[in-house]
C-alpha cells in the first residue's frame, strides 16, 4: 500500500472521537494558557504605555497558529499512543513473558497495534510535517541527552533497547573519514554476504539512498560507501554514546518514538527489533515503514535465538505477516540470496529478509 487507502468506517469513527477529545482537552486547556499568558504579559514591556499605565496594550503569545500547532501535536500524540502495548511488556525485566530465548517454549509476543494505527501515524506526520517534524526532532534531542547522560554514569543496557558502547581491545579497527575506532563489544564486522548482495542491489536497481536503523558503529555504512561513494547513507544508532564513540560518523536515534528523519530508497535494519521491548514494537515498525520509499531489508532475531539484550524475538512468519499487511511483498529471491551460508553469520542465515513495497512512494 504505497498510496493512501480508504479507511474503514470504524477508522473514521475513531478519528471523529479523537477530534472531539482533542476539542474537549483544548476547552479545558485554553483558560490555563490564557491565565499564563496574562501573567507573562503583565511583566512584558509591551504591556506598558508611555504614560506609565499598564494594560493599554496586550498581545497574547498564544496566537491562532500556535493554538493550531498544539492541537496537531495533541492529536498526533493520541494517534501514537495506540501503537504502544501495556507497561507489563515495557522493559527488559519482563522478558520471561514472551519473545525471549531463555523460556522453555519461546513464543511470539502478541501484536498490540494494528497496521491502520501505523499508517495513521505516518500519514498524519506527512500531512502536518511543518509542525510534527520539528516536534519529533525536539523529542529526539531530549532522548539523546538522556541517553548520553546514562552512558556517562556507567555502561548500561537502556530500557528502550540501546546500550552504551565499550571498546573491545580485540575488535576490528575501523577507519572512517571521521577517524578510527574499534568495533565495540557486542558488535561484529559486516557480513560479506550481505555487503555483496546489497552492493548488487544498488548496482542493479540504481539505489541512491539507504537509511540504516541500528547501524552499530557504521560497519555497513563504511563497507557500502567505499564501493559507492555517491550513495546517500543515513546511519543511526540508539547507543547513548554512539555519536561520540564514532566521532560523529553516525547519528543518534530512538526507535520507540515517532521519527521524522530523511527518507531513503531502502531501510536497512539488522538484528535490532529483538532488542526493543514488545511494548514499543508498533512504533519500531512504524519507523521502518515511514522512512523507506521502495522497501525494507530486515533481520529480526528468531524465536529461541540467544544474544545480548534480546527481549522480543519473533518467528519469521510473524514478521512477514505484519509487514505484508502494511503493503509489502516478501522478495523471495533476494531473501534467499541474503540467507546464503557462504561468508555469512549464522543468525543472518535464519532471519534476513527483503520486503518490497507493492507501490513505491516518495
Amino acid at each position: 500500500m504505497g498510496g493512501r487507502s480508504k479507511r474503514p468506517s470504524g477508522g473514521r469513527m475513531l478519528r471523529i472521537i479523537a477530534a472531539v477529545l482533542v476539542l474537549c482537552l483544548w476547552a479545558f486547556k485554553f483558560p490555563i494558557l490564557f491565565d499564563e499568558s496574562i501573567d507573562r504579559a503583565k511583566d512584558s514591556p509591551a504591556t506598558h504605555s508611555s504614560s506609565g499605565n499598564s494594560w493599554d496594550f496586550l498581545t497574547l503569545p498564544q496566537t491562532p497558529l500556535a493554538a493550531n500547532q498544539n492541537l496537531i501535536q495533541i492529536e498526533f500524540d493520541w494517534i501514537n499512543a495506540r501503537l504502544l502495548g501495556p507497561d507489563s511488556y515495557g522493559g527488559t525485566d519482563k522478558c520471561s513473558l514472551c519473545g525471549c530465548p531463555g523460556v522453555p517454549t519461546p513464543r511470539d509476543c502478541p501484536q498490540w497495534y494494528t497496521v491502520e494505527d501505523i499508517q495513521d501515524s505516518v500519514h498524519f506526520m506527512d500531512d502536518h510535517s511543518d509542525v510534527l517534524i520539528p516536534h519529533s526532532r525536539a523529542l529526539l534531542n531530549k532522548r539523546r541527552l538522556e541517553a548520553e547522560g546514562d552512558c556517562q554514569v556507567k555502561e548500561v543496557t537502556q530500557a528502550r533497547g540501546g546500550w552504551c558502547l565499550t571498546p573491545n581491545p580485540k575488535g576490528e579497527k575501523m577507519t572512517t573519514a571521521n577517524g578510527s575506532f574499534l568495533v565495540p563489544f557486542h558488535h561484529v564486522p559486516p557480513a560479506k554476504r550481505l555487503v555483496d548482495e546489497i552492493d548488487k542491489l544498488i548496482r542493479d536497481e540504481d539505489v541512491r539512498s539507504i537509511v540504516d536503523f541500528g547501524a552499530g558503529v557504521g560497519q555497513y555504512k563504511l563497507a557500502l560507501t567505499e564501493r559507492h561513494p555517491d550513495l546517500q547513507y543515513y546511519a543511526y544508532d540508539g547507543a547513548g554514546n554512539a555519536v561520540n564513540y564514532t566521532n560523529d560518523y553516525l547519528e543518534y536515534f530512538d526507535l520507540t518514538i515517532p521519527l521524522g528523519l530523511p527518507k531513503a530508497d531502502w531501510v536497512l535494519s539488522l538484528e535490532v527489533g529483538e532488542h526493543v521491548p514488545s511494548k514499543y514494537e508498533g512504533m519500531v515498525l512504524r519507523n521502518l515503514h515511514r522512512h523507506n520509499c521502495k522497501g525494507i531489508i530486515l533481520s529480526w532475531g528468531v524465536l529461541g535465538q540467544g544474544g545480548y539484550g534480546h527481549v522480543n524475538n519473533h518467528s519469521n512468519d510473524y514478521i512477514i505477516k505484519v509487514i505484508e499487511q502494511l503493503g509489502y511483498v516478501l522478495d523471495q529471491k533476494l531473501t534467499a540470496r541474503f540467507q546464503q551460508a557462504k561468508d555469512n553469520y549464522w543468525w543472518f542465515k535464519k532471519s534476513t529478509m527483503a520486503f518490497r513495497r507493492t507501490t513505491e512512494v516518495c
